[in-house]
C-alpha cells in the first residue's frame, strides 16, 4: 500500500510527458539525410499502428535502442531486444518463436537488410509452418552500423555495404 508522495508521482508524469513529447518529434519530423525515413520514425509510424498485446522483436543495428526509446508498451511483455551481444539475424528466428510462443498476438520484427539475409530462410519457415509475422525491413545497404562502428574506429569500409562489394 506504500505510495511515494504526490509531487513526486506529479514531477514524474510531467518528466515522461516531456520525454514522449521529444520522442514524437523525432518520429514524425521530415526524413532522414537521404530522404528515406529515420529508425525512429519508422518504429513511430508502427508504434502509432500498434495495439494492446502486439510483440515486437529487434537485435542488432540501430533498431533496438530505437524500439526502446519509440515502442510504447500498450501491455505487459510487448517488447524483446537482444542488446548484449547484438545477434544479427537473431530477429527473424526470435519472432517465429515468438510467434509460436503466442499464437493470438501480432508479432512484428524490426530488422534491417543485413541481418535479414542472414536468417532468411527463416522467413519461409515461418509461412510454411502457419506462423504468420509481420516483418518490417529497412534497406540500409547492407550492414550499415557494422560499417559505421568499423569507420569511427580509423577502419575504411570494408564489405559491409553492398556498394563496397563487387558483383
Amino acid at each position: 500500500g506504500w505510495r511515494s508522495e504526490a509531487g513526486w508521482v506529479e514531477r514524474a508524469g510531467e518528466l515522461t510527458a516531456d520525454y514522449h513529447a521529444y520522442i514524437d518529434d523525432i518520429a514524425t519530423a521530415g526524413t532522414g539525410t537521404e530522404g528515406d525515413p529515420t529508425y525512429a520514425q519508422v518504429v513511430g509510424a508502427i508504434d502509432r499502428l500498434s495495439r494492446p498485446g502486439d510483440y515486437a522483436v529487434s537485435a542488432a543495428g540501430g533498431f533496438p535502442g530505437e524500439l526502446n526509446n519509440g515502442w510504447r508498451a500498450k501491455g505487459l511483455d510487448s517488447f524483446d531486444a537482444e542488446y548484449g551481444f547484438s545477434c544479427m539475424g537473431y530477429e527473424i528466428s526470435g519472432g517465429w518463436g515468438a510467434k509460436m510462443a503466442m499464437p493470438d498476438r501480432e508479432v512484428i520484427v524490426f530488422v534491417g537488410d543485413g541481418s535479414t539475409m542472414m536468417m532468411n530462410s527463416d522467413l519461409y519457415s515461418s509461412v510454411v509452418s502457419g506462423h504468420k509475422m509481420i516483418v518490417i525491413v529497412c534497406d540500409n545497404g547492407g550492414f550499415a552500423v557494422i560499417n559505421r562502428l568499423q569507420v569511427n574506429q580509423g577502419g575504411v569500409p570494408f564489405n559491409n555495404l553492398l556498394d563496397d562489394c563487387r558483383g
